[in-house]
């Protein structure tokens, strides 16, 4: 919850200064950490609307098809070590 609450703060502080591409990544943030707290919560307590699959964002560089970006073997790497963290999907 913290997470999300100071993701939040920072989008809210930071309004018309940030990058689309910096305010998807706070978001994605924001969606992972309500995602986690929603993992905690128990079954018969969920809210009956199921949550759509997780998309994990993809930074510039990941996009980046050019290869002129970060290293791909690394970024592959990193992506291994993501948790899956879709709800009953």
């Amino acid at each position: 919850k913290a997470d999300a609450q100071e993701a939040l703060a920072e989008l809210y502080s930071s309004v018309g200064m940030l990058e689309p591409f910096e305010c998807r990544f706070i978001i994605d943030i924001i969606e992972r950490s309500i995602r986690d707290v929603l993992a905690a919560v128990p079954t018969n307590l969920l809210p009956e609307q199921k949550l759509k699959p997780y998309a994990p964002y993809l930074s510039q560089a990941e996009n980046d098809e050019a290869g002129m970006g970060l290293d791909m073997e690394y970024a592959k790497a990193l992506n291994d070590l993501r948790v899956d963290l879709s709800l009953g999907e």
